[in-house]
């Protein structure tokens, strides 16, 4: 269930950016959906038996959604898979068996990299993925992710409609138990597709 909710507030945040930018109630509900995705990764790197698989399709879906992603948003960061697929390594990272020093040293390089490419959210969307993952009372995550926001707001520039995304702490509470899956070609595939659908809406109607 959660996944779906998540899919359909990043449809919902990205047709008001595109179609209805004047509608703040379509950015309010899309400030839902990095965190559901976020929660995501950390639940999937933790069921997955293949981590580097997992790792490889978000590549592939980023790299596939690039192009549509630019001419839709007119954007030069990369895509929000590129900012979750680092959320996942550097979880791998944190639960592997290296050394304190290399495990901070790995972890500011992709940090670094995150920066200088100008990754989705940047920093913030990989703090959250890693947060999802270390965290495992509702409360801390609740008192984290506020900090985490807070931090977005100062250094990212963002508008207040930020703090909506705490509503997805409750969610998740409310909906982890309910067992609704969409099938794995769904999962992958809606990102790079729903965007490809929107920029040809929005062409034509310009």
């Amino acid at each position: 269930m959660i996944q779906l909710i998540a899919y359909c507030s990043m449809m919902i945040d990205h047709l008001g950016i595109v179609l209805f930018p004047s509608n703040s109630l379509f950015r309010i509900i899309g400030r839902l959906a990095l965190p559901l995705f976020a929660y995501g990764i950390a639940v999937g790197f933790s069921r997955t038996s293949n981590v580097t698989k997992y790792g490889v399709r978000l590549l592939i879906v980023g790299i596939i959604s690039q192009v549509p992603y630019t001419l839709l948003f007119g954007s030069k960061e990369f895509n929000v898979c590129f900012t979750l697929l680092f959320g996942l390594i550097i979880i791998k990272i944190i639960k592997s068996k290296v050394i304190l020093f290399l495990k901070i040293i790995y972890t500011l390089g992709l940090c670094i990299i995150c920066e200088a490419l100008a990754f989705e959210y940047g920093l913030y969307g990989i703090a959250l993925t890693v947060f999802f993952s270390v965290f495992k009372q509702w409360t801390t995550l609740l008192i984290a992710n506020s900090i985490l926001v807070f931090i977005y707001l100062y250094f990212y520039e963002s508008t207040a409609v930020q703090y909506y995304s705490l509503l997805a702490i409750p969610c998740i509470m409310v909906f982890e138990k309910k067992s609704f899956h969409l099938p794995k070609i769904i999962r992958y595939a809606f990102y790079p597709s729903h965007i490809l659908v929107l920029l040809i809406i929005v062409n034509y109607i310009n």
